[in-house]
């Protein structure tokens, strides 16, 4: 069974301890004290090293991790793209011929109204009163004001109630 090397705090505890300890002796001569101590620094410089090597690799392993990341997300977008296209695609096909409803053992698909939204005619201005003012440069709309107010019946310049249509797949 192989001995397991010291890890790198082991043996520059070690170097340290034999430096103060060398240090303390003063009838040593110098070279024996830079020998020793030139020794001694071998193997920390060596642990060092395998930990620099080991973190390096470590660093390119995540590295290419997040590559990986970054294009499953990409194809992860084009496929929910395509989704989206093949959605409105069925989405238009049924309302062009009138189908609300169709029935497969798998799964039912059925149009169904959104909630209605207000429009609003970008070249009308919008009546100051359903303008909040926050910071500028712009008011913001109160579009659900708005909104409201058309449903009560109220005429606004440049803005209408829209409630299309949206696929809902169960």
């Amino acid at each position: 069974m192989n001995a397991r090397t010291p890890a790198l705090y082991q043996l520059a505890d070690e170097f340290l301890s034999v430096m103060h300890e060398l240090e303390a002796r003063e009838d040593l001569p110098a070279e024996v004290v830079r020998d020793t101590l030139e020794g001694l620094q071998y193997p920390v410089e060596e642990k060092a090293k395998n930990v620099g090597a080991y973190f390096l690799g470590l660093e390119a392993e995540a590295k290419a991790i997040k590559e990986a990341e970054t294009r499953m997300a990409d194809r992860r977008k084009k496929i929910e793209a395509h989704v989206a296209t093949l959605k409105s695609y069925l989405r238009e096909n049924m309302e062009r011929c009138g189908i609300t409803e169709i029935k497969s053992p798998e799964f039912r698909l059925s149009l169904r109204k959104n909630p209605p939204r207000v429009e609003l005619d970008p070249a009308i201005p919008v009546p100051a009163f359903y303008c909040r003012v926050p910071p500028p440069p712009e008011p913001v709309v109160d579009k659900r004001a708005i909104l409201e107010d058309l449903k009560a019946g109220k005429e606004i310049p440049g803005a209408r109630i829209v409630q299309d249509m949206r696929l809902h797949i169960d």
